[in-house]
């Protein structure tokens, strides 16, 4: 009886771990650079494929025993079980012990759109539109989520300085424009200093047009600033970028500005990539007079390579969605990232550098589950903050 208990709880480790492999083949092969349409289907047929083989191949093994596998097979099954047994409870515990980097706070609020006239409004009659309708899909939920950072030696004239962190828009018929134009409304409302875009703003080439009423929507005291995601090259970046010029933002894409704080005196030197699927930004072009150092990235698996700078003190990111569905316990799943799950979401310190993950506002799939979209302020301070009042202050500017 033992026996046969062990070999149960072997083969479902195995199984499970077999599926945490693919799992993890599949976000690493997304993490890379490969402009090409072909990689969303061909992703979906090697699952698939591998989807059917697992369950003949476990209905067989299953079926004869462990003990009359073939070799390889059980080699095989030895590792994976111990993935499935040991490598996934320890990296989700492990997970559950991260908490946010010593040094910032974070507080959110719901941002209840749909109290006047439900949620109805905000879905329009394109593809995937039904999907917005599902029971329990929270992607016409967004949240407010209220950053305040430290950043060492931040000199008194950025003392409090306020950034609109918007990702992930992913416009497309599927959504209402209303939904994405009630919520650049209200972070008009907060009026930043700056509104920094970090791309994937189309999902469609009839949606380009949305951008200017939009995004003109908002705007930052000190400026606007955006790149372009790797969704938005599928449909046509060279207008996404002339719309967005139109919008009021500059493009950063592949290069570095600086903004005057203190005329003469105190200079803060934005960056933007959109890397591997755009321009890179080279450390060698960065300004060497500055106070203060932002980074606009498309997707954080450029993380380690600036933080190994040391001189850039923030790093904004989207491109992961946090996954989008997230699990009980398990949390996130599929990301698309060379980093599987490690950056899917919210906030990462590596040395002088802070990285803001966001969860963005769309999605090409608008399903959304335990990881609602996100409306993002990041207040910069030099010492620990008084704390109290901001999210409550941005719900009443939501409610009017």
């Amino acid at each position: 009886m033992l026996r046969h208990v062990i070999e149960l709880v072997w083969m479902m480790g195995a199984g499970l771990g077999h599926v945490c492999l693919i799992v993890l083949a599949v976000n690493v092969v997304h993490g890379y650079g490969w402009r090409t349409r072909w990689i969303e289907p061909l992703t979906m047929a090697a699952l698939a494929v591998a989807g059917v083989g697992t369950l003949v191949l476990g209905g067989w093994a299953c079926w004869v025993g462990p003990s009359a596998w073939p070799e390889a097979l059980r080699w095989y099954a030895a590792v994976v079980a111990l993935v499935g047994l040991i490598g996934l409870p320890t990296v989700t515990l492990l997970r559950h012990k991260r908490r946010p980097p010593a040094g910032t706070w974070v507080e959110t609020a719901a941002l209840d759109l749909c109290a006047d006239g439900g949620a109805e409004r905000f879905v329009g009659d394109g593809s995937h539109s039904g999907v917005l309708r599902w029971p329990g899909n929270e992607s016409l939920r967004p949240e407010f989520v209220d950053v305040r950072a430290e950043v060492p030696g931040l000199p008194r004239a950025f003392e409090g300085l306020t950034i609109v962190h918007l990702t992930d828009l992913h416009l497309a018929p599927c959504f209402d424009r209303s939904y994405f134009e009630a919520v650049m409304d209200v972070a008009a409302e907060l009026e930043p200093d700056l509104v920094l875009l970090t791309g994937d703003v189309v999902e469609h080439v009839e949606t380009v047009d949305w951008i200017a009423p939009v995004l003109g929507r908002v705007r930052g005291r000190l400026g606007s600033y955006a790149i372009v995601g790797n969704h938005d090259f599928r449909y046509g970046e060279e207008a996404v970028r002339a719309a967005l010029a139109g919008a009021g933002y500059e493009d950063l894409d592949g290069r570095w500005t600086t903004i005057e704080i203190e005329p003469g005196r105190r200079r803060l030197a934005l960056g933007g990539t959109s890397a591997p699927w755009g321009p890179s930004l080279g450390r060698s072009t960065m300004p060497r007079e500055a106070d203060c150092r932002i980074v606009l990235s498309h997707t954080p698996d450029q993380f380690p390579e600036i933080a190994g700078w040391d001189c850039v003190d923030l790093l904004l990111c989207g491109h992961n969605h946090g996954g989008q569905v997230r699990l009980p316990v398990l949390g996130s799943v599929l990301v698309p990232s060379r980093y599987s799950r490690r950056y899917d979401m919210g906030l990462f310190r590596d040395g002088r550098t802070l990285m803001y993950v966001g969860r963005g506002l769309g999605a090409k799939h608008p399903l959304r589950w335990n990881c609602p979209p996100e409306l993002t302020r990041l207040t910069l301070c030099a010492g620990r903050p008084a704390k109290g009042g901001r999210v409550r202050d941005a719900v009443r500017v939501v409610s009017g």
